[in-house]
This record gives C-alpha cells, structure tokens and sequence, in this order.
C-alpha cells in the first residue's frame, strides 16, 4: 500500500524541529533518495530498489556503494546521503550519539559469512584448509573498515589461524573487491558475504559458509541521516525507505539472498 505523501509530510512538518524543514517542492514532486550501501549489498540493493520504487513511484533512489568505514567517514565530512546501510552497528551507533541521525539505528539484516573459491576445492576441512602450502592467497576485505572482513578476522583468530595465516591474506578495500579478487584468479580462495553467492557472477565454484558462532555476529543497521539543509520531502522518502525495509516484502528479499531477518 503506498503512504499517501501529504499526510507523512504533514505530520513530519507538526513534529520535527524547525532546522529539518525546508520544503522545496510539494508531495507530487518527484524527489532522489541518496543511499549509502556496504558493499556486500551489492547483488540484493536492486530487487529492494526496484520493489520500493514500484511502490513509489515517486520516489528515486541514487545508490552509492563502498565499505562502512569509508561511508562512515564520507558522512563524517559531510556527504549528503539521506540513508545509510551499514554493515555493521557499530557505526550507525556512533553516529546517532554524535547527533547525526534522524531517531535510532535499525536492524535490517543479519550477514553471514563464506569462504569462496571460484574453483572446484573440497572445504571438509574447513578453515583449517587455508594452512596447506597449496593455498598461497587468501583474500579478505581490510578488517580496519570492513565489517565482513573483521568478521573474517575473528573466525580466523577463533580457529587460532590468524597469526599463521597473516602473509597469505590479500586485503581488498571492502568484500566486494575481495570477491573480485578471487573471481579474477589473482587469489585461490577468499572470505565474501553469503549474499553474494546469489549473483550469476558467482556461480560455480565452491564455499563453504562458516558456522553460527565460530565468528562476531554480523548484525547490519541502517540509519536516516539529519541534513540540515535537505528538504522535508527527502526525510519523507528515507522514512517510507527505512519502513519498506521492515516490511515482509524486503525481508524475503534479504532472506531470499541469504540474510538472516528477524
């Protein structure tokens, strides 16, 4: 059912403080949504795009995708994102108590976590694999920026791997150029969101998706972002944005990919 404009508008413009409204144009005005994704939504974002757009149609969604550190900090300085998708809570958190938010962080998905090879390899060994001489590479995103790749660096310390294992790893900037890296040849085998395996590019190949608990929990938040200056009609559209990604609709889509829901 698609929330009729005037009325969330009205009750924005009744409750928010002054400084968030500046109306720009009216509630039939088409309005650009800027989100800010982590990378391992990469293959997922498209169905939830085009299922809330077909929903509101008025309403058009600018996508940007990187790691959640380097989104974090885009934030920091200022970009002008009106959603942000991390993935993780960390930063979504230390943004709302630095007073950047438009109300509290929300979970919208749970990650989960795989070892990748885009070659035919047996994983009944599981982690414990990676310590053979015949794996040189291992790609991992840069645990310093990237949740998904902090996330491998736990399992691998729970294994007692990561010591043993550190001149093997190969980081990418976030888990998508992880995937890349091993998509590419360049790696034999590298940690990557389950979600991804979902995409056509990653078909074939073998995983092996690490076990609940043998890693730090991948809980992904999500925030509206306070802009000064942006119109009503955008904190308009990130709220039915944000409801959208609660509703049953986008939580089969994540389940669909492979994303843990509440």
């Amino acid at each position: 059912m698609k929330m009729n404009f005037k009325i969330l508008l009205f009750k924005l413009c009744t409750s928010v403080p002054l400084w968030l409204i500046t109306l720009t144009g009216t509630a039939q005005s088409a309005t650009t949504l800027n989100i800010a994704a982590a990378s391992n939504l990469t293959y997922v974002m498209p169905d939830i795009v085009k299922s809330f757009e077909e929903r509101h149609e008025d309403i058009k969604v600018r996508l940007s995708l990187a790691s959640t550190g380097n989104i974090y900090s885009q934030i920091k300085n200022g970009a002008p994102y009106d959603i942000f998708l991390s993935a993780d809570s960390l930063r979504p958190e230390l943004l709302f108590k630095d007073g950047m938010t438009v109300g509290e962080p929300f979970i919208y998905a749970k990650g989960g976590l795989v070892l990748w090879s885009d070659k035919k390899m047996s994983f009944v060994e599981g982690l414990f694999l990676l310590s053979s001489p015949n794996i040189k590479k291992i790609a991992i995103a840069n645990p310093r920026h990237a949740p998904y790749g902090a996330a491998a660096k736990s399992a691998l310390q729970v294994a007692g791997l990561w010591d043993v294992l550190k001149p093997k790893l190969i980081y990418g900037e976030n888990v998508g150029q992880a995937a890349q890296f091993v998509k590419s040849g360049s790696v034999q085998v590298g940690f990557i969101a389950e979600s991804m395996l979902k995409s056509p590019a990653m078909q074939g190949g073998s995983s092996y998706v690490l076990p609940a608990g043998s890693y730090e929990a991948i809980t992904q938040r999500g925030v509206i972002i306070k802009r000064d200056k942006a119109p009503v009609l955008a904190l308009a559209s990130a709220v039915l944005f944000r409801d959208f990604l609660l509703s049953d609709r986008a939580r089969a889509i994540f389940k669909e990919f492979g994303y843990g829901v509440n």
